[in-house]
């Protein structure tokens, strides 16, 4: 079973890239993972990447984005500065 403190640990070590791929590596369903990161995006301890490498801004059109229905969702580990 994997655990939320798992995923962040996929981060933490640089393993974390697409949602597919992560969910690919950590066995789990990519649904259910989603459901785990978004709990660490809320937490500020990771973020959404846009495909420009910029992150991702939470505009109101976010859900009717082009950019971010067609391509696959990246996040990365947020940084203490």
């Amino acid at each position: 079973m994997v655990r939320l403190r798992d995923v962040l640990e996929a981060f933490e070590q640089g393993k974390a890239t697409s949602l597919a791929q992560l969910s690919k590596n950590l066995g789990v369903e990519a649904v259910i993972l989603d459901t785990m990161i978004q709990f660490w995006v809320r937490k500020g301890k990771i973020r959404e990447v846009c495909s420009s490498g910029k992150h991702c801004e939470k505009c109101g059109s976010h859900s009717e984005c082009s950019i971010t229905t067609t391509v696959p969702r990246r996040y990365e580990l947020v940084r203490d500065s």
